[in-house]
């Protein structure tokens, strides 16, 4: 599915072309910033932390691939806590047009204090446990309008083969919301996600919201 180009951003730019340039200028953002990343390849040496409100981080092109950030693999138990490849703590967060995967846990983990996160034209691949995961404070309570769309989400040679810490074999969904209220996930591609007859989870749903979750729209979904 191809996404619309996103409007210029009226924030304020920075451009980084590495990873640690990339690390900097998250940990360094102020409010209603633009992070741009130059095409290229990119091994994160660590979750990549957002707590600022209003950061918007997204490739300089249109095309997902030509921005591609890697974790160490996501059956890789050494992962020296680089566990998701984002974490999301913060309001009005923007994630677009990049590639992101080989994470233990999490491409993108969204935590119960964020707001509105938006993540658009994404290719999540290959993610040791959900695709998308926004956490709860309580039923009923979580992270409120967030959308996931024109995005990928796919095993390229098969789901984990590793036990992540006890959750069992086969522990994984596209997109797994807590107790969110009016999210939208659409014109979205869930890819390979049979897990092996005999694991201890056979039919994860690609899209799970639930524990009290609330007025949420799925459309135009290719499973």
């Amino acid at each position: 599915m191809n996404a619309p180009p996103l409007p210029e951003s009226k924030n304020r730019v920075v451009r980084v072309s590495s990873v640690e340039q990339l690390n900097e200028a998250i940990a360094t953002a102020r409010p209603k910033t633009t992070v741009i990343i130059e095409p290229g390849q990119y091994r994160l040496t660590s979750t990549l932390g957002i707590q600022t409100d209003d950061l918007t981080i997204r490739g300089a092109s249109t095309d997902c691939n030509s921005v591609v950030l890697t974790g160490r693999g996501m059956d890789e138990v050494n992962h020296l806590g680089l566990t998701n490849g984002f974490w999301i703590n913060a309001r009005n967060t923007t994630i677009a047009n990049l590639s992101i995967g080989e994470v233990y846990y999490h491409t993108i983990q969204i935590n119960s204090d964020a707001f509105a996160p938006r993540i658009y034209n994404v290719r999540m691949f290959n993610s040791g446990q959900q695709f998308v995961k926004s956490n709860p404070i309580k039923f009923g309570v979580g992270v409120d309008l967030g959308i996931v769309e024109f995005s990928v989400m796919e095993y390229t040679d098969g789901t984990p083969k590793t036990n992540h810490d006890g959750a069992g074999f086969g522990y994984t969904n596209g997109v797994d919301i807590h107790a969110g209220k009016t999210w939208r996930i659409s014109n979205n591609r869930f890819s390979n996600f049979h897990t092996p007859d005999g694991s201890d989870h056979l039919w994860n749903p690609a899209v799970l919201v639930w524990n009290g979750a609330s007025d949420t729209v799925t459309e135009n979904n290719i499973l």
